[in-house]
This record gives structure tokens, sequence and C-alpha cells, in this order.
């Protein structure tokens, strides 16, 4: 009698202290979620990506709208200034500037994103595996170091000199450049993960490498490989321009900033509206990134600074 007791208080106590963890937890998110909106640059990060990314998806009403499209030419309206016809002006064959760079959004952004998610996935599974097999590490680092040891932009021409000019080309070039930086954080995570307890105890009770690295580990990666990935995004949508504007990114005619600038660059003194918006889109979409990802670093570690 006494033990069945004793069982019973036990389970009550065990569900009473799953309760108050699960409350603890909740308002720790709360807490964070509240200094998450707090900090104004955060606040101003998130609400420049969304706007971009309303952008992206009404390209097309909002095309509409002004009665354009970025393929057409016209080349007896070449050049002309802004205005309630062309809203930011028409480029060197007579397209409209304004649809070329709504649409340029969606290639930036579709970009940014497939390059963060192949960095991220690539980069935590060489990180994971690299920090529990030392023959891979080896390899593997060793491989990481000489791609980081060739300046990113130049890596990312000379891959797409090898594979072609398109927008799946870039992504992947882009991606190769961008994995070795997440594939080492993932493994300094995953180290640091490794040494703990738990770790430990899971070991002793004869868990599987495979087990622990999935099961345990990787969690603990998680975090920072989402901060990275927010300013991988960033990364990838101005090297993508700089691709384009050197020729070597986005082929013609589709839209993007970078291929818009290089056009633009010729007729710099003359239709300086070709250098303002694809240029103002780049910097306000990579500034935005990168405010939000500082915001998503200090919700998600807080204690990072």
């Amino acid at each position: 009698m006494e033990a069945t007791k004793a069982n019973a208080a036990y389970s009550a106590g065990a569900e009473d202290l799953g309760l108050l963890r699960k409350k603890l937890e909740k308002e720790q998110r709360a807490l964070r979620i509240h200094a998450f909106l707090k900090n104004k640059a955060s606040v101003v990060g998130l609400v420049l990506v969304l706007l971009m990314i309303v952008i992206a998806l009404a390209a097309p009403l909002l095309t509409g709208l002004s009665g354009t499209d970025p393929y057409t030419n016209a080349v007896t309206q070449r050049l002309q200034a802004p205005s309630a016809e062309h809203w930011f002006g028409t480029d060197d064959l007579g397209r409209d500037v304004f649809a070329r760079v709504i649409y340029g959004t969606r290639i930036s952004l579709f970009v940014g994103f497939s390059v963060s998610v192949l960095a991220g996935a690539a980069g935590l599974l060489i990180g994971l595996y690299s920090c529990y097999n030392k023959v891979l590490d080896a390899v593997l680092m060793r491989i990481c170091d000489g791609l980081k040891a060739v300046p990113s932009t130049l890596l990312a021409i000379c891959l797409m000199a090898v594979l072609g000019p398109s927008i799946r080309n870039v992504i992947l070039s882009l991606a190769v450049v961008s994995t070795p930086s997440m594939a080492r954080m993932v493994r300094s995570a995953a180290l640091s993960a490794r040494e703990q307890t738990y770790v430990e105890a899971m070991t002793c009770l004869g868990a599987t490498p495979s087990h622990i690295l999935w099961r345990h580990i990787m969690p603990n990666t998680l975090s920072p490989v989402i901060v990275q990935m927010t300013f991988v995004f960033a990364s990838a949508i101005i090297t993508e321009a700089a691709l384009s504007f050197l020729g070597a990114g986005v082929p013609v005619p589709e839209p993007s900033w970078g291929s818009i600038l290089s056009q633009g660059r010729t007729y710099i003194y003359t239709a300086w509206w070709l250098i303002l918006y694809p240029g103002l889109f780049t910097a306000v979409s990579v500034m935005g990134f990168n405010l939000f990802g500082d915001g998503v670093r200090d919700l998600l570690d807080p204690l990072s600074h």
C-alpha cells in the first residue's frame, strides 16, 4: 500500500514538473519574442523582408496595374524618364524598368532562398559527420579550407564559366561558395554539443553514433544554422546581382537587378533611373535580411552577445 502511494506521489510530482517546465519554456519564448519586437532594427528588417516577399508574390498584379511587362521591347520609347506611363522609366531597348525591377525581385528571392536551403542542408551534413568521423573531418575540412581560400565572387565566376549561364547554375555555384562557412559553423556547434554530459550518458546506454548524432546533437545545431541561413540569403542576393552585373549570372533577357545595373552603367549620366531603382531594391533587400538575421540570432540565442 505504501509503495503504491509512493509511486502515485512520484507520478504526480513528475507530471507537475513537466507542466512547470512547459510553462517556463512558454514564458521564455514570450520574453524572447517581446525582446525581438522591442528591437527596432529587427522589426525594420522583418518589415523589409515581408515587403520584398509581397512584391515578389504580387509581381503580376503590380505590373498589371502599370500595364507593362518586363520583356516587351519598344525602341521608340527607349530611355524615357519616369512618368505616369512608365513609373521607373525605360531602358535602352524601351523595356519598362518598373516591371523588370519587380520581376527581378522574384529572381533574387528565389535564388537567395534556394542557396540558403542548399547551403544549410549541405553544411549540416558535412559539419555533423565531420565532428564524429576523424577521416571525414580531415578530408572535408581541408576541402572547405581550399574553397574558402578563394574569394567567393571569383569562385562563383569560375564555377559559372564551367557550368554555363542559367538560374539553376547560379544557385548551384552560390551554394558551393556558401557551404564551407556553414559546414565549419555546424562542426563547431556539434563538437561543443558532443562534449555534453547527456551525450556521454547516451553512449554509456549503448546508443549508436547515428542515433546520438541526429537525435541529440543535430537539434542543438539548428539554431545557428537558421541564423546563418538568413545571412547566406542576403549574401546570395548581392552576389547574384554582382554575377549578373559582370555578365556571368542570370542570362538575358531574364530581369535581374544586376543585369539592369550593368545595362545602366553606359547611360549613368543620361538615364539615372537605370541605376537608382535596381540599386535601391538590392540595398533595401540585403539590409532587410541582415537586420532580420540579427534579430533572429537574438531570438534563438539571447546569449550570443
